[in-house]
């Protein structure tokens, strides 16, 4: 209950690009197009089907990702819950880490939520509970394949999820060692690979049958390697503890993370020498961390992997410190772990959104007012523009007609709903210098064939630390020579509407 309030908050928020950029697909894919064969996506299906399962269940908007996102939070974090009471044989510490993963989570902002990276937290933290139980003798053997079929969905959401196997390795190791047959560890790896070859083969299956393989191949083995070596932020290890200590020290939601981490970390080595099962949290944390680094990016949402290792970690921190105070007092300990939710709670993002939550609940505010007031702006991307870019598409054209918007932004086709021309339903592989050269055929044959109704350029929005190239789109539009041209010849006076100029098509 209490991570369910704690998450609500992310209910108020609209997409930042990212989301749009796989709500789009998802959308596309439910009308019949088919993800990489019709419409480019740069990251695995996972995250695409998860937007579709959002549109099934709560229909076409910005909210229902976040309706879905709401309960697979809460969902990891009794997963959370499970896995550690099943390693300490307690129950305040369980119950705290669920709740810290939940604060944490919610502790981040409209971008770094509803990310890839916290979303393989749930089928990861259902490998390890799967694993665990199988450790305390609760399921056979068997179960394993299960696990492994878990840490496959992982992996097909991103495939650093692939590091985070630490784990669940820590898991099965500690099982060998208990009953003192190695040959178990063989065994029982052997189940897991199992199952995740199946699922990873059932993801290729569908790709294959669908036709989207060569597409699918094209992107995570052409733009995706390219996009990883070009743009990362440091390479040797000084480098990396400097980046980590930047985001640690400047950002609030993650100074909570790392705060509980390290103080998880010193309970932890008072301990372990009596429970070495409290090593699993310090497995986990240190695995997310290294899905944080090998992407070199050090983005805030690529910390959400180690999330779950921090909450657990922070439980047991938080249990320690109130037993020692309740020793000397019973009230005391109560005093200390209210301090210490105020101590986290207060310098963090929730007090403002409860007082938004407040104002909507009295009628003083409106979703759209809220969005429009606090313009949502990060990264030149602006949903206060999104949304007056839909509603000028909304005025100019019916819903059958095509759109195109030549920038970083689908999610304006998405509010719209207005189906883009070609599969590029945005330019960045086009921005990078290390993109195809036979794209700009492809979109330009596209478009001749069925010219969208708008032509739109959005501007201010270039993204070097994403693509290596300080121009925006309109730059890249000019420079695009034949792209320009069919612009030029075949649609009227352009409009402006915030950083996007509408051209439409001459009748």
């Amino acid at each position: 209950m209490v991570s369910l309030c704690l998450v609500s908050g992310g209910l108020f928020f609209p997409f930042g690009r990212d989301q749009g950029n796989y709500a789009y697909p998802a959308w596309a894919w439910l009308d019949g197009q088919m993800p990489y064969r019709d419409v480019y996506v740069f990251k695995p299906p996972a995250t695409v089907w998860v937007h579709a399962l959002a549109q099934l269940l709560f229909g076409h908007s910005m909210i229902a990702v976040r309706i879905l996102d709401l309960g697979w939070t809460v969902a990891t974090a009794l997963c959370v819950t499970a896995i550690l009471r099943r390693w300490t044989r307690s129950e305040v510490a369980p119950a705290l880490s669920g709740m810290l993963y939940a604060f944490l989570y919610a502790n981040f902002d409209f971008w770094n939520t509803c990310q890839t990276d916290g979303w393989f937290n749930l089928p990861l933290a259902g490998a390890i509970l799967l694993a665990t139980r199988v450790w305390t003798g609760e399921s056979n053997d068997r179960v394993l394949v299960g696990a492994g079929a878990l840490l496959g969905l992982a992996i097909t959401f991103k495939y650093t999820a692939v590091t985070m196997a630490l784990p669940i390795g820590a898991v099965l190791l500690a099982a060998a060692v208990r009953d003192r047959q190695p040959w178990r560890l063989v065994l029982r790896s052997s189940l897991g690979l199992v199952g995740v070859a199946a699922m990873l083969g059932a993801t290729a299956a569908w790709l294959w049958g669908n036709g989207a393989m060569p597409a699918f191949l094209d992107s995570q083995l052409g733009l995706v390697p390219q996009y990883v070596a070009r743009t990362g932020k440091t390479t040797d290890l000084g480098g990396i503890f400097g980046m980590i200590y930047e985001k640690a020290s400047s950002l609030v939601e993650l100074q909570a993370v790392f705060i509980l981490a390290l103080a998880g970390l010193l309970a932890v080595a008072v301990r372990v020498r009596g429970d070495r099962r409290l090593l699993l949290p310090v497995a986990w944390w240190v695995a997310g961390m290294a899905s944080t680094i090998v992407q070199n990016k050090f983005f805030r949402y690529h910390f959400l992997s180690s999330l779950p290792g921090a909450a657990m970690l922070g439980g047991l921190a938080a249990v320690e410190v109130i037993a020692l105070v309740a020793r000397w007092s019973p009230r005391g300990g109560w005093a200390v772990g209210l301090a210490m939710a105020i101590g986290l709670i207060v310098p963090s993002h929730f007090p403002r959104r409860w007082q938004v939550a407040a104002e909507m609940a009295v009628g003083k505010e409106t979703l759209e007012g809220y969005w429009d007031r606090r313009g949502f702006d990060i990264n030149m991307m602006s949903v206060s523009d999104v949304m007056a870019c839909a509603a000028r598409i909304d005025a100019l054209t019916s819903p059958e007609e095509r759109v195109f918007i030549w920038g970083f932004d689908p999610v304006i086709n998405y509010v719209a709903e207005r189906k883009t021309v070609s599969r590029f339903l945005y330019n960045y592989p086009f921005a990078v210098s290390w993109g195809n050269p036979a794209y700009e055929s492809e979109l330009l044959s596209a478009l001749e064939v069925d010219p969208p109704a708008l032509f739109i350029v959005a501007s201010k929005d270039a993204t070097p630390h994403a693509t290596g190239n300080p121009a925006d789109s309109r730059q890249l539009f000019e420079a695009f020579t034949g792209l320009r041209t069919f612009v030029e010849t075949r649609y009227g006076p352009p409009e402006a509407v915030h950083r996007y100029t509408i051209y439409q098509r001459k009748r």
